[in-house]
């Protein structure tokens, strides 16, 4: 191969998401995580039981002194988006500059004499985008997961 073609095919791994700021726009270069690395991040656990309860007959209820499931939800989502963040993030340049190696650690552990940016630099909007694109092919797994449904009263090959 070439390292012309080594390139291209080392340049479709990665992504580019723009964030606006005050000063002008910054770029996060966001890698394309693997599934191995989706898995070490809880994020295919997360979008297959996702896509597995819309696949499933809703269920009524829970029960008594059970803790909200919204909420576990909520917290492991959290965890698992943080993750995600510190795992594709490799770079970040303003608009005409080189791209810079950094590495998204947590808020008190930043340190910018080498290259450790909090994970916090992400805005919200930014962040979300930066997960997308980290994960889009986890998701499109889990897309095909959930298009699977089951009916409880039906076996799976009536029609």
């Amino acid at each position: 191969m070439t390292s012309d073609l080594l390139s291209r095919l080392s340049a479709a791994n990665y992504a580019e998401v723009r964030q606006d700021t005050a000063d002008g726009p910054i770029f996060w270069r966001v890698r394309k995580l693997g599934t191995a690395e989706s898995a070490a991040a809880g994020v295919l656990e997360g979008l297959m039981g996702s896509a597995l309860d819309k696949a499933a007959p809703p269920k009524h209820g829970r029960m008594a002194g059970a803790p909200d499931p919204t909420l576990t939800q909520a917290k492991a989502v959290a965890t698992m988006l943080d993750s995600v963040a510190r795992a594709a993030v490799c770079g970040v340049r303003a608009e005409g500059g080189e791209w810079q190696s950094i590495r998204l650690v947590s808020p008190e552990a930043e340190d910018l004499t080498v290259g450790h940016l909090s994970v916090a630099s992400l805005s919200e909007a930014v962040a979300m985008e930066v997960i997308a694109a980290a994960l889009a092919g986890a998701q499109g797994a889990a897309a095909v997961v959930a298009s699977f449904r089951a009916s409880p009263t039906e076996p799976a090959n009536a029609g």
